[in-house]
């Protein structure tokens, strides 16, 4: 049950502080006791196209740091390892793109997005292949976000603000979408290894339409117009899957709360796993691939975060059944940031960051969850032990 979302600073992505270690970051996981980790790993990262065809390739030094991560996280006792990725490879009928959450037009552009499907589905069959101690994967997050930054088209641009509104799809063609790239990246990792599961991309949660986005996927996936396979245009029925189990494995969504997570919080966690269960999915593992509070260093928030967490914890498991872990967003405080960044992203870490005066050390939600999950009288001095000398 107990997860958390975590990179040490070797590792890319620019949203950590420096100074964050394998031997840091998996000592605190042992010492809390978590089992589940997610870890971002963009296609871009790890692999690579040729210049001139869709030929992959690895690229083999950062896929070596990923390995000794991997290998550190299961001696420290984890079992659970998502790896979710937001970013992608282009094949070479695309042509130039404008932005790493681009995806080609299914309509307009159908063979060029018939080859991105093939080309995400040979990444994530090598990717499975290469990392066999990985067997969970989530391959897009926050498709439905109104932001629009993972499922967009051609021409949208980092930081277009307004000028980027043309280059959204609407949320039906963002479900359409979501759903293919289930299926494709369902079919790689299957093809490496069949025990590996496809996690549905967490879903964004509190926009008051998130019932509608996954009721809207199932939708999808019923229409008998999908997986889309040729450069015709969508399928007939006769190329058509209409079963979630050949899309995903494991339903997923992102419940922040805000504030304290009281029943109309619950109510909606209940109503979207309600959804999934009339559509015959009611007995699927249930991932929260990110769930938390940012304190926006505020002493007091820090305080009502801590009695939020056992809260909300005890509100899930008694009343989303097949739930199985809960990845808190995130281990540490992201405090270099750019001056762009709000200080909600900064402040989510149960601990805070090595850059902060005083070092690593628990913030009170994460005495909080140790107490929860290793009994109130567990010895919280382990959460001290990376602290400034």
């Amino acid at each position: 049950m107990f997860g958390i979302c975590v990179l040490p600073s070797s590792l890319p992505t620019t949203s950590k502080d420096p100074g964050i270690t394998n031997e840091i970051v998996c000592g605190l996981i042992e010492s809390m006791q978590i089992k589940s980790v997610r870890v971002w790993m963009h296609l871009p990262y790890v692999l690579q196209r040729a210049p001139t065809s869709n030929t992959l390739s690895f690229k083999r030094d950062i896929v070596e740091d990923y390995h000794a991560y991997f290998s550190a996280l299961a001696s420290a006792g984890v079992e659970n390892i998502l790896v979710m990725n937001h970013q992608y490879l282009y094949p070479v009928e695309a042509g130039p793109i404008t932005y790493n959450g681009v995806i080609p037009d299914p309509d307009s552009q159908t063979r060029e997005y018939v080859a991105f499907l093939e080309l995400f589905r040979d990444c994530y069959a090598m990717l499975a292949e290469e990392f066999p101690e990985v067997d969970l994967w989530e391959p897009n997050n926050e498709p439905d976000h109104p932001s629009g930054t993972t499922i967009v088209k051609n021409g949208f641009v980092q930081g277009g603000g307004s000028a980027n509104t043309p280059y959204l799809y609407s949320l039906e063609e963002v479900a359409r979408i979501t759903a293919d790239q289930c299926y494709y990246a369902n079919l790689g990792i299957k093809s490496a290894d069949p025990a590996n599961k496809l996690v549905m991309p967490g879903l964004v949660f509190g926009y008051d339409r998130d019932t509608y986005f996954i009721e809207m996927l199932y939708e999808q996936i019923e229409s008998g117009a999908l997986p889309t396979r040729t450069g015709e245009g969508r399928n007939g029925a006769l190329r058509a899957d209409i079963d979630p189990d050949h899309y995903f494995d494991v339903l997923n969504w992102h419940p922040y709360a805000n504030v304290a997570p009281g029943d109309a919080w619950l109510q909606e966690n209940i109503a979207m796993y309600r959804i999934a269960a009339a559509h015959g999915d009611g007995d699927k593992p249930l991932f929260l691939s990110e769930f938390g509070w940012s304190d926006e260093f505020d002493t007091s928030l820090q305080e009502n975060i801590a009695d939020w967490y056992p809260e909300a914890f005890d509100l899930l498991r008694e009343n989303l059944p097949t739930l199985e872990s809960v990845f808190c967003f995130r281990m540490f405080n992201w405090t270099t940031a750019g001056s762009g960044v709000k200080p909600r992203e900064k402040s989510f870490g149960l601990f805070t960051s090595p850059a902060e005066a005083g070092g690593i050390l628990p913030k009170p939600a994460a005495i909080a969850l140790f107490r929860y999950f290793n009994g109130k009288d567990a010895d919280i001095s382990v959460l001290y032990r990376y602290r400034a000398a």
